[in-house]
């Protein structure tokens, strides 16, 4: 996946592109984003690197939208709720 070949298939330029003017970025400013990490990696495992303040602003957030309208207090919880109504 991170041959050179491969890159625009992981690229989100499009979407970075869209969000330009609402972040304030010049039309022709070049920004490259991508998912595949040159280390490889597992899904799931960056949060290890996720500021503890950051995950404090997160669950709090996850709290306050989506504990009440899912009755889910984890996003572990969520998927399994999905899974079972599938």
């Amino acid at each position: 996946m991170s041959a050179k070949e491969n890159k625009h298939h992981f690229d989100d330029h499009f979407v970075r592109n869209a969000c330009k003017p609402n972040m304030g970025l010049a039309e022709d400013s070049e920004v490259k984003i991508g998912k595949v990490r040159a280390s490889g990696g597992k899904a799931g495992k960056g949060r290890a690197s996720i500021p503890p303040s950051v995950l404090a602003v997160l669950d709090q957030k996850w709290a306050e939208v989506m504990v009440p309208s899912t009755g889910c207090a984890t996003y572990e919880e969520l998927r399994a709720k999905g899974k079972a109504s599938a």
